[in-house]
């Protein structure tokens, strides 16, 4: 099939999901083709449900203000006590203004709105407020804000995504989340993305469920 034309001569790297669609006439050639939808791959963003909106094309995607809260560690780390899920044990703290709570052994420190590996630092087992402390006059923690801390457990960090809609629930293939090896001393690991995994890479009983 035709690919996109861009309406000026633009390299691909620098631009964003929202860009691409704006400029270039992808929304002329969804409603040429029939298809009229858009199934993303990336996340979502205000400028792309402007797109689609302009464009007249339906995107299949939850809407951005939900897909915000999903994704916001505080709300999700509720929904999951309220569902009755495990997760680590954790709590929220405000940066600066109290010592962070006790949850023993190394932790998982987050921002509330973050993306993948963004925002995430790992604590040492000792002394959690003095590595707190240091964040802050790093300028890698805001003082005030309030964070999300967990205990870290150790392990793979594997993911899925399920889409529903009526009458049916379809999950993505397997993947893993995979850092560089993190040096000693340092808050964050290095992401360098995802793995794709069959299904026989776990054992059936984990299949199973």
């Amino acid at each position: 099939g035709r690919v996109l034309a861009f309406h000026h001569p633009r390299s691909l790297a620098a631009l964003t999901t929202a860009q691409i669609l704006d400029e270039s006439d992808a929304g002329a050639l969804l409603r040429e083709r029939g298809g009229g939808a858009l199934l993303l791959s990336s996340a979502t963003s205000p400028a792309i449900h402007a797109f689609a909106q302009r464009s007249g094309v339906r995107l299949v995607a939850v809407p951005y203000a939900q897909q915000r809260r999903l994704e916001h560690k505080h709300i999700f780390h509720r929904l999951m006590q309220r569902a009755g899920l495990p997760l680590p044990p954790g709590a929220s703290f405000v940066a600066g203004s109290a010592p962070p709570p006790e949850l023993g052994g190394p932790l998982v420190l987050q921002e509330p709105e973050s993306l993948g590996g963004e925002g995430t630092y790992f604590l040492e087992v000792g002394d959690i407020a003095g590595q707190v402390r240091a964040l802050l006059s790093q300028g890698q923690l805001r003082a005030g804000r309030r964070y999300l801390l967990r205990r870290f457990i150790a392990g793979r960090a594997l993911g899925i995504t399920v889409f529903v809609a009526p009458g049916q629930i379809i999950l993505s293939a397997l993947r893993e989340q995979c850092y560089r090896p993190r040096a000693a001393g340092e808050p964050r690991a290095a992401f360098l993305g995802v793995q794709w995994l069959a299904s026989a890479a776990l054992g059936a009983r984990l299949r199973a469920r």
